[in-house]
Parts: structure tokens; C-alpha cells; sequence
């Protein structure tokens, strides 16, 4: 994954399906899906994350596939999808080595109340001895559990 790659919820407000891939620039791979589709289609939503969270949301919501990368994730495919984007996030940053401070990740389309839900009340500092004492998310855990 580079910094700049993304995952991305691409549909139209007209139906329930939506495309989950992922794209360095999701406004230039909308316009390329558009020019293929009947209908319009807009960017629902864009993450941090490449290959790996992508195929995550893809095995998660596999019985909701409905043909390729087009799933039914219903009236809101956004909350469908949110809750499963950090876990993706974090499973990609330890198997690429680029791990970065739970508090670092964050999703490109939510407000701060509902960021703040998955953002524990442990003050900083605890991440900045985390991170200097912990190379990996798993002893990272075991780091905060035992602060």
C-alpha cells in the first residue's frame, strides 16, 4: 500500500449496489466506471488502504457479492462497511510493515463524534511508548493492556 492508494464504495443513488475497490485516485477511476454505466455513479466513500483492505471487505461482504466487485450492502452502504475498515486497516499495515499508532488511522469520510467511538481514552503518551517499545500490532496490545 502507498500513502496515496484508497478503498473505495463507488455507486449510484438511484440503487443499493456498489463497487468496493481500490485506486490511487478514486475521482479518476469514477470517471472511468462512469463512461461503462447507464447510470450515474458517484464516490460514496474512500478509505486508507490498497489491495489488502479491499479483499478484506470483499471476503466479509461475499454473501452480499452480486457480480465482480458490485455487492447489496442496502440503504447505506457507508455504515455497512465502516466497521470493518480499521480492522482491514490495521491487517494491512502489519503484513506490509507499515505499521502506524491506532490513533493515526482514520477514515477519509466520518465526523470527529463518530471517529471518537473507536478511539480509546488513553492519552497519547501512551501511544508514544507503544510505539517506541512495540514493533508489532499484537505486542502493541499487550503494551496497552498492560498500562
Amino acid at each position: 500500500m502507498t500513502s496515496k492508494d484508497r478503498v473505495y464504495l463507488i455507486g449510484s443513488p438511484d440503487s443499493s449496489l456498489v463497487k468496493i475497490g481500490w485506486t490511487d485516485n478514486p475521482e479518476r477511476r469514477l470517471r472511468h466506471l462512469q463512461t461503462g454505466s447507464p447510470v450515474r455513479l458517484q464516490v460514496l466513500a474512500f478509505f486508507e488502504g490498497g489491495p489488502i483492505v479491499e479483499a478484506d471487505l470483499h471476503r466479509r461482504f461475499a454473501d452480499k457479492r452480486r457480480h465482480g466487485e458490485w455487492f447489496d450492502l442496502g440503504p447505506d452502504p457507508v455504515t455497512a462497511v465502516s466497521p470493518f475498515v480499521k480492522v482491514a486497516q490495521v491487517e494491512e499495515d502489519e503484513r506490509t510493515g507499515h505499521r502506524r499508532p491506532v490513533h493515526e488511522l482514520r477514515y477519509d469520510h466520518v465526523s470527529v463524534e463518530e471517529m471518537s467511538q473507536w478511539m480509546p481514552d488513553d492519552p497519547p503518551s501512551v501511544y508514544e511508548r507503544v510505539e517506541r517499545e512495540c514493533p508489532t500490532w499484537k505486542e502493541a496490545g499487550k503494551c496497552l493492556c498492560d498500562s
